[in-house]
């Protein structure tokens, strides 16, 4: 449970820095 969470998390700072660079 707390290594999906991590995972998840993860996943998110990800998607955001994409989103971030794409603009």
């Amino acid at each position: 449970s707390k290594m999906q969470q991590l995972l998840l998390s993860v996943s998110i700072e990800e998607i955001n820095m994409y989103n971030h660079v794409k603009k």
